[in-house]
């Protein structure tokens, strides 16, 4: 392969492509994501990927030059891999600050149900001692048995 390549069948731009899968690239053929032309290619026909289209469709996942990411370098002069590897290391401490607050969040959480827990119990209490004052305390008086309509109507007296 040349520099100067400006088209390239899938199985170059696959070497030519950081983090993509074969599967990847057919399904974004197929399904319109990247076009491409056929050519005839003595009896089958042969598809050819214009790189402008892979570099749309891929951005930095693709390097015509075939260069490998680590001697890409950015703005400031630095390898991209220092600069993902800062990235990802921001990124690890923004996560851990998260986890960190969301920590924290959910010790709040579970000081309130405690106290709540707590206040419910207390509340079971005041409960059961009201209703044990409430209950009749008077001595054994006799159950007075209701009369029924025969007996009274018979006016029978004990």
């Amino acid at each position: 392969m040349t520099e100067n390549k400006t088209k390239y069948t899938p199985t170059e731009a696959l070497k030519l492509l950081r983090d993509v899968s074969k599967n990847s690239l057919y399904n974004d053929m197929n399904n319109g994501v990247i076009t491409y032309t056929t050519e005839k290619w003595g009896k089958k026909e042969r598809r050819y990927i214009d790189g402008s289209e892979l570099t749309r469709a891929y951005g930095e996942k693709f390097f015509p030059s075939g260069q490998p990411e680590t001697s890409a370098k950015n703005k400031t002069g630095q390898p991209e891999t220092l600069q993902k590897q800062s990235k990802s290391s921001s990124e690890n401490n923004l996560m851990q600050d998260v986890v960190e607050i969301l920590r924290e969040e959910l010790e709040k959480k579970d000081k309130i149900i405690e106290d709540l827990s707590k206040k419910l119990d207390n509340a079971y209490d005041t409960v059961n001692r009201q209703t044990l004052l409430i209950e009749d305390k008077r001595e054994n008086k006799p159950v007075e048995r209701k009369k029924g309509f025969w007996y009274t109507f018979l006016g029978k007296t004990d």
